[in-house]
């Protein structure tokens, strides 16, 4: 029997993703319920070889040929196929996978998506345009899973909050424990609202914020990451910058996801040495610089040029999100990410944004 791994859980389930997965022999191991309403098929009959049976004839060679070579390089996988729908009609596919790896960097197959080729798109716009829907889908299907659990959490923990009130006996800590569950339930309830939002393209609201004052709220929320890794956060803010423009929950959580991924880093560096140093400063051209810089493992020349594409990670169970959200998030508002690989150990991620008022490129 299959087991839920990171791409087989209910938020695919309930996004109508087609998501796929092969070994390392590029043998089919699992298809999401949307790929297999979209055959019609039970997924006994696609695994293995199976799927290839609905490849057009006049398409199978190439796929296998294109198959064979990115197990050969463990390169990404793309391909186009006319692949047999559920109503006996052959559609224009686009395949896409990336290789996926264990803990140790070892190859073990493909995860991909699928999506119809929308007609006047191809090539790399066509790509774009698929990833970042399946991307919305996911974020979507996470919502609806996520939100009204988030929301429980909040009501009891204000419930348990209110019960308390006026006894003598209860700690002070526990009271204000509980007030502060609430308040993370409803920021963590806010956070996904907003990837929401951003990625089925619906308005934000975009305000001057003192992006250093921004990144000291964040780090006050991440103290508790930090003591977990046995780590912990360096500020280095510079208070005289001017405001940007920016939707605030976006930009706090692509500071979030950098310094927990530099946190994660550091799992082999000596404790006394676990510290993530965050910095605001003034760009040469005047724009807002925000950097993150850890003392972990570094950005290896082969992760390099992968490092922001999506669903691609080398942490178990990781989905590979996190940096290509991120990513997104600060080129939405005009903004560059950049990651820099630090000469004797660690990395640097900073990203810059334009001050109010600022229209030209970075």
């Amino acid at each position: 029997m299959l087991k839920r791994g990171p791409v087989r859980g209910l938020a695919v389930d309930q996004a109508g993703v087609m998501l796929w997965m092969w070994d390392a022999l590029g043998q089919a191991t699992f298809f999401s319920p949307a790929w297999l309403e979209y055959r019609g098929r039970p997924l006994e009959d696609e695994l293995g070889d199976g799927w290839i049976e609905g490849v057009h004839p006049q398409d199978r060679d190439a796929l296998t040929d294109a198959r064979a070579a990115a197990i050969r390089s463990q390169g990404d996988f793309r391909a186009e196929v006319r692949l047999l729908r559920f109503d006996g009609q052959h559609r224009l596919m686009l395949l896409q996978g990336s290789p996926r790896r264990n803990a140790r960097a070892k190859f073990e197959g493909y995860v991909g998506w699928a999506a119809e080729a929308p007609r006047g798109r191809d090539g790399p716009d066509l790509v774009r345009l698929a990833r970042l829907s399946t991307m919305g889908e996911i974020v979507a299907g996470l919502a609806h899973e996520l939100n009204q659990p988030l929301a429980a959490i909040s009501n009891f923990a204000r419930a348990a909050r209110h019960s308390i009130r006026g006894h003598e006996t209860v700690d002070a800590s526990a009271a204000e424990a509980l007030d502060q569950i609430a308040e993370q339930a409803d920021r963590a309830a806010e956070i996904i609202r907003h990837l929401r939002r951003f990625f089925r393209r619906a308005e934000t609201q975009r305000l001057p914020v003192d992006v250093s004052r921004l990144v000291r709220e964040a780090a006050v929320l991440l103290e508790v990451d930090a003591r977990i890794h046995g780590a912990w956060l360096e500020l280095d803010l510079d208070e005289s910058l001017p405001m940007a423009a920016v939707e605030r929950v976006e930009i706090e959580q692509v500071i979030t996801n950098l310094v927990r991924n530099a946190l994660e880093a550091m799992g082999q560096t000596p404790p006394d040495r676990r510290v993530v140093r965050l910095r605001t400063a003034r760009a040469p051209n005047g724009w807002i610089e925000v950097s993150v810089e850890d003392a972990g493992c570094g950005i290896s020349p082969e992760l390099a040029p992968r490092l922001f594409e999506p669903f691609y990670t080398t942490k178990p169970g990781g989905m590979g999100l996190g940096l290509a959200i991120s990513r997104s998030i600060v080129h939405a508002h005009g903004g560059r990410l950049e990651a820099v690989p630090l000469a004797k150990q660690g990395a640097v991620f900073r990203f810059c944004l334009p001050p109010s008022g600022h229209g030209g490129p970075p």
